[in-house]
């Protein structure tokens, strides 16, 4: 795959052009926050961010999805929805980037989930290589920033007045045949600068310090005391927005809401582990009524379970949970007292 420079004066004809074949997502500011929508005005989007408050995760898995539409006649007539609009995400960050790999494995691991994995199959990811540190982010720890390795099919970096910008796959270069005039060849003083930007942009990375893979060993081999289980279910608030926010978090209920007479249509909604509706059964019967133990289950699954399976834990770094937990019982904050031995 070829690398290319994107002077920044051609960067809104490129997304305009963009758009003209395909939904175009993007980071715009609201109410002071930034968060991914779909762009109808180029000037709507904004690059001065370091990451949104919510993941561009609900894309691919809606809060509230429609996943099929039902008629109960002599028989019942079942109809799936399943979104095939083609879509452009510009600006999403590296650990979301790594969020998708994660949810990627989650969704076709023994069935394949045809309602994310077509949204995927039609979204072409923009990455844009973080400069500034989040607040709360460490994903330089979690390995997922602040640039990709994998995972993305243009990624840009910031080198002032212009983009170096990496292919990679096919879709990227798919992209830049739409507006190839605005791009031109890389020289060797782009390619060393590009390195001094990424070099100088993990040095800022490492200022929040938190050992994910020590913490998953302790889990591993239940070195941690039942007592850090309790006194973080008195935190928990119950609120469900660590999950909510998360870029892997998967966690969701299925219902059934009619719509007119005998048709209907069956909704996936988000759900949280920490919600006690969440692993009650259909008799009643809760095998994780108490808040410590789906409080223990939701951090063994986050850093334990997930490297059984995926070979890596479910945290890239993005430390969105740290800004919203209302109980401080965030997961870098929960990492460092299992590290501590607290």
């Amino acid at each position: 795959m070829k690398n290319y420079i994107l002077d920044k004066n051609f960067l809104k004809p490129f997304l305009r052009k963009v758009m003209k074949k395909e939904r175009l997502i993007a980071p715009i500011e609201f109410n002071k926050d930034i968060i991914f929508d779909f762009i109808d005005e180029i000037d709507e989007i904004t690059t001065n961010f370091t990451n949104s408050i919510i993941s561009p995760k609900r894309f691919f898995f809606p809060q509230s999805d429609t996943i099929l539409e039902y008629e109960k006649t002599s028989h019942v007539k079942v109809q799936p929805i399943v979104s095939y609009e083609r879509r452009v995400i510009f600006g999403i960050r590296s650990c979301d980037v790594y969020g998708l790999l994660n949810l990627d494995k989650f969704y076709s691991l023994g069935y394949e989930d045809i309602y994310y994995l077509q949204r995927r199959e039609n979204v072409t990811l923009i990455n844009l290589v973080c400069s500034d540190p989040c607040e709360n982010g460490f994903c330089i720890y979690a390995k997922s920033g602040p640039k990709a390795e994998v995972g993305f099919d243009l990624q840009f970096t910031d080198l002032g007045d212009k983009y170096f910008v990496e292919v990679g796959s096919v879709k990227g270069e798919e992209l830049i045949k739409i507006a190839e005039l605005f791009f031109s060849k890389i020289i060797e003083k782009d390619e060393e600068r590009r390195f001094e930007v990424v070099l100088k942009s993990k040095s800022c990375f490492s200022h929040l310090y938190v050992d994910l893979q020590d913490a998953a060993l302790k889990l591993k081999n239940n070195l941690v005391s039942e007592n850090l289980w309790q006194e973080l279910a008195d935190r928990c608030q119950r609120c469900g927005g660590c999950n909510y926010v998360c870029p892997t978090c998967t966690c969701f209920d299925v219902v059934d809401k009619d719509i007119e007479g005998q048709r209907g249509r069956r909704v996936r909604l988000w759900d949280s582990c920490v919600l006690g509706g969440f692993t009650r059964l259909a008799g009643g019967y809760n095998p994780r009524s108490r808040i410590e133990d789906r409080v223990k289950r939701k951090f063994y699954h986050k850093l334990s379970y997930e490297i059984e399976k995926f070979q890596a834990t479910s945290c890239v770094g993005c430390g969105r949970c740290t800004t919203v937990c209302l109980g401080n019982i965030d997961t870098a904050s929960v990492v460092r007292r299992i590290v501590l031995g607290e």
